[in-house]
């Protein structure tokens, strides 16, 4: 009995081993190595960085700091709260939370974030960043294996490169990029299958989800595939021009159904973006960069290009020396070559010329971040270093041996090249990387073996332990450079201020709230506080120059609450505000005080309408002076004529290390003449009054307040208002703007006006006699109820967008753009209930058209499965 249980184990020991050993044929094997590799490397840079739960740092930087993980933080809490996608409080004073979503959240892969808690959000953000440059890997294999058939470790290093690549690398920080990075393969697989197989359906999918997930970066591989479809028919046998035009309505036809899948997001982004900000046309021919510069992006151990430099197209020392020999090989069609060699040659040209980079960007250029779609490059050199690896040994000597040669002096004039020299270690990794190549290579040609302490080592394998160890050093290496931020100091006061909304929440049906301090642009955002300081690519043009006409910090496509006045936190319903500190304004008194915050209330706060003049439709906003846009606001609105900012006189400007001209308009242009000039206002002040002043300077490092001994900073050169507080008969202010040591010259504008209590208590005190009460509200619905005494307009603090519908006793009113940006419906004397609900403009329509697009996709699916055949039907 023991004889035969002993036995039945030997065999099953057996039969184990015959498992492990049967582990490298299959193809599963090595796909999972695909993604084991950037796994690996990628987990030994979080390691080294100390990222949490290694450490206290975070991989969340830039744009990621300030917005994505926000989002992801609203995404979160609108899944677990049952929230509608459509729109959100949190921000902006509201804003369309689908347009958001379109460009930072439409990854399925999202959802995912819903099994982590709230506290959180980080590790979600990074986690679905690992997964993307894994899945990456896996599909470039998948792509890779489709060529050749080959089933090797060679396919996985190659893949690995695209995965680990400069491109990912580098701007791995902008999650919503990385789907587009892992389905592009299988795009292009798609196609292939289109021309040959006649088979559109794996890239209508592809392409469709690739739409749908982040149509930016679709727009980029939109225009690649179809030059890749020309490159693809190119390299085909002649056929006749009757194959060539069925082949191309195919492809428009599947083309066309990809784009109608992503309509549910297209059509109300599409709304959204065309009051969003816009960029110029170019408007003369412009190389960014001596080619030399672009090669040497290629080297190993480049520091990765973040905000702005040279395009990030580092995909291995090898794979470029190899597309050489893709170039000379006999053994590659030579349709095939000419047409792939064109297409990736003409990507690398775009991206260091500005008419094409401006076309290839969606006719847009780039707000920092250069070279979005150099991930198209890369995949490329890794497609046909990747083919002419497979033919290395049928290459001639001579060919051989000159092509090393002519690299080597390519090498050498890299080298020589005196603008922006790389770091010594740079230079000094990837020559002895070339060099060993070469060595290896060479041998591999000759069908030589190396002996290594008595064991015989083909070079091919040699070559490719070389080739991991570039690969995920250089991984390793870029996301270092790239940067941490501490864990700690994102997340400290989460908790705390979500005590405080809470709270405040059971006390108010609706009612906003903001931050004086703010660590990320989006904390609003981050915090599910119905603020107003936004930051988004998706953000209203409109909405931010009215902003910034009211003296709120303002750049691009952001503001802030930064800014503020009396009358600006009654216009927008601000009613509590969350400091760090002890602050004093007017309107505003000491609510409660936590462990490390202030709660004040706004005193003289409006809801979220009330009723203002007629004349208010004639208000119009004047950039660059918000005192008098907020007096005009004022007098137009109310029946309240005087000023409500007075201005004052600065004084003299005192310069320090230059020299200075007056310009008019409180505008002063300087030369730098020192490396540490300055400007200096000393304002003295004859008579008690509440003060404030407005700034812009473009070419200053900052500006410095110092009140009694006390100094406050402000970085934001683009200006907006500061409050210098209740200024008593003697106090002396300083102002003090060192000059940016990158600019010689300069222009600095200085405004100070003094609060006029008596003539804002007037005009709210009118405004707030006929408020909207609000019943309740979610995302996209409001009711209330106001009591109107004469017929005029009803302005609500509501960003303009045609998606609200305003219904006054059921019957829908016509809503108007007021400022520009906010909204005002007409409202006649008399008690009115109000209902407003929002959808966003070509929601539904999107929807339908993406609904009808997936329903003919599936029949085309079923009926190429034969699913609809007589035989499918009989069995």
């Amino acid at each position: 009995m023991k004889n035969r249980i002993s036995k039945k184990r030997h065999n099953s020991y057996r039969k184990r081993e015959r498992n492990f050993r049967d582990w490298p044929k299959n193809p599963h094997f090595y796909g999972a190595l695909a993604m084991l590799l950037p796994l690996t490397a990628i987990m030994i840079a979080y390691i080294a960085m100390g990222v949490f739960p290694f450490g206290n740092q975070a991989t969340m930087i830039i744009d990621s700091y300030h917005q994505y993980v926000p989002f992801f933080s609203e995404f979160h809490d609108k899944i677990w709260h049952g929230e509608s996608f459509l729109y959100s409080w949190h921000g902006s004073l509201g804003f369309n939370f689908i347009a958001v979503q379109a460009y930072y959240l439409a990854s399925p892969l999202n959802f995912l974030i819903a099994l982590f808690p709230a506290s959180m959000m980080i590790e979600a953000f990074e986690t679905l960043i690992v997964l993307k440059i894994c899945l990456s890997g896996w599909t470039a294999y998948r792509y890779l294996r489709r060529r050749t058939g080959r089933n090797d470790y060679s396919t996985v290093v190659f893949a690995s490169f695209y995965a680990l690549g400069g491109f990912s690398i580098a701007y791995n920080w902008n999650v919503m990029w990385l789907d587009s990075i892992v389905l592009f393969p299988i795009i292009l697989m798609g196609v292939e299958k289109l021309i040959n197989d006649r088979d559109g359906r794996m890239y209508a999918v592809s392409m469709g989800l690739a739409i749908f997930c982040n149509y930016y970066m679709a727009i980029m591989i939109c225009i690649f595939v179809v030059l890749y479809f020309f490159v693809i028919w190119f390299s085909r046998k002649r056929e006749g021009i009757r194959q060539f035009l069925r082949s191309g309505i195919h492809f428009v036809l599947c083309s066309v159904l990809a784009g109608g899948m992503a309509a549910i997001y297209l059509f109300p982004t599409y709304y959204t973006l065309i009051n969003s900000s816009q960029g110029s046309a170019p408007t003369s021919f412009k190389i960014y960069r001596n080619f030399l510069e672009i090669f040497r992006q290629q080297f190993a151990l480049v520091e990765p290009t973040q905000l702005t430099g040279a395009p990030n197209i580092y995909c291995g020392v090898l794979l470029v020396m190899l597309v050489v020999f893709y170039a000379v090989s006999k053994t590659i069609p030579l349709r095939e070559k000419i047409g792939r060699l064109f297409v990736t040659g003409f990507v690398l040209v775009s991206l260091n010329i500005n008419v094409l980079d401006y076309v290839w960007h969606g006719f847009h250029f780039p707000n920092n971040l250069p070279g979005r779609f150099s991930f198209i490059y890369i995949f490329m050199v890794v497609v046909m270093a990747y083919d002419a690896w497979q033919s290395l040994r049928l290459t001639n000597k001579k060919v051989f041996l000159g092509i090393f040669a002519a690299e080597a002096v390519l090498f050498g004039v890299c080298l020589w090249y005196p603008k922006d020299r790389l770091p010594l270690y740079s230079m000094i990794v990837t020559g002895v990387l070339m060099a060993l190549y070469m060595i290896l290579l060479i041998a591999h040609r000759s069908h030589a073996s190396l002996t290594i302490k008595g064991i015989k080592v083909l070079p091919k394998y040699l070559c490719l332990m070389v080739l991991t160890v570039e690969v995920a050093g250089n991984a390793i290496f870029g996301l270092c450079m790239n940067g941490t931020t501490n864990r700690t100091n994102y997340t400290e006061d989460r908790q705390e201020v979500a005590d405080i909304r809470s709270r405040y929440e059971a006390k108010d049906t609706f009612y906003r709230m903001e931050l004086e301090q703010i660590r990320g642009r989006d904390d609003v955002t981050w915090h599910h506080l119905n603020g107003l300081s936004f930051f988004s690519s998706t953000a209203d043009d409109r909405e931010e120059k009215l902003m910034g006409a009211l003296g709120f910090y303002n750049s691009g496509n952001k503001y802030s609450y930064k800014g503020a006045t009396p009358l600006t936190d009654a216009m927008f319903g601000i009613r509590y505000i969350i400091s760090n500190d002890e602050i004093w304004a007017s309107n505003l008194s000491l609510c409660e005080q936590t462990e490390n915050k202030y709660i004040y209330e706004n005193q003289q706060n409006l809801t979220l309408g009330y009723m203002v003049n007629p004349g208010v439709t004639q208000w119009k906003i004047v950039e660059g002076d918000p005192f008098v846009t907020q007096n005009d606001f004022v007098r137009m609105a109310t029946d309240t004529q005087g000023a409500m900012f007075i201005p004052l006189e600065t004084g003299e400007l005192q310069v320090t290390d230059g020299m200075l001209t007056s310009t008019g308009e409180d505008k002063y242009y300087y030369e730098r003449h020192g490396s540490g000039g300055s400007l200096t206002w000393q304002l003295t002040f004859t008579e008690q009054q509440d003060v404030y002043i407005y700034f812009e300077a473009s070419h200053c490092e900052k500006l410095k307040v110092t009140i009694d001994g006390k100094t406050e900073t402000y970085s934001d050169k683009r200006g907006h208002i500061v409050h210098l507080g209740q200024c008593d008969a003697g106090k002396v202010v300083t102002l003090d703007f060192p000059m940016d040591s990158e600019y010689e010259t300069g222009n600095v504008k200085l405004q100070m006006y003094a609060l006029n209590q008596d003539i804002f208590d007037s005009a709210y005190a009118q405004l707030a006699d006929e408020q909207l009460q609000v019943t309740n509200y979610d995302s996209t619905h409001v009711n209330g109820h106001i009591q109107v005494n004469q017929d005029g307009m009803m302005l609500l603090s509501i960003p303009y967008d045609e998606g609200w519908h305003i219904y006054v006793d059921g019957e829908e009113t016509e809503i108007q753009p007021v400022g520009e940006a906010m909204t005002g419906c007409w409202m006649t004397a008399g008690e009115h209930q109000i209902t407003m609900r929002y959808t966003p403009q070509g929601f539904v329509e999107g929807a339908a058209i993406s609904v009808i697009s997936l329903l003919i996709l599936v029949l085309g699916i079923a009926g190429k499965a034969g699913l609809f055949s007589r035989h499918h039907r009989k069995m």
